[in-house]
């Protein structure tokens, strides 16, 4: 993205609010739609070991290393599948701020340029 603003040397308010769009959506995946997607089709449900003996399962692996699996699995999918409100409101109030802020720009140098 900054390779595009270098080669075009402009700088417009589209851009600018693009970027914090773009930033918004990020927020809106990362804090809604992965946890809630996390709930319906869980990643440690997906994984895959390929192995010969069918006894040897990922648990027997990880307890091999004196590793305990359940605890971090239930710390680790309580975590990803919470889906977090709050931190997406407050990247949307954020987002809803610095484009007032651009609009009143856009509106200043509209007056201006209409003037001469």
């Amino acid at each position: 993205m900054f390779d595009f603003i270098k080669n075009e040397k402009i700088i417009t308010i589209a851009l600018f609010t693009s970027i914090f769009t773009a930033t918004l959506i990020g927020s809106f995946k990362r804090n809604i739609i992965d946890p809630a997607f996390e709930r319906v089709a869980p990643s440690h449900k997906l994984d895959f070991v390929p192995n010969n003996n069918k006894t040897e399962t990922m648990q027997s692996l990880l307890d091999a290393g004196n590793y305990d699996k359940k605890q971090h699995a239930a710390d680790h999918y309580a975590d990803n599948t919470r889906i977090k409100w709050q931190t997406f409101l407050k990247d949307l109030f954020i987002w809803l701020f610095i484009i007032f802020i651009i609009y009143i720009i856009y509106l200043s140098v509209n007056q201006f340029f209409k003037k001469k």
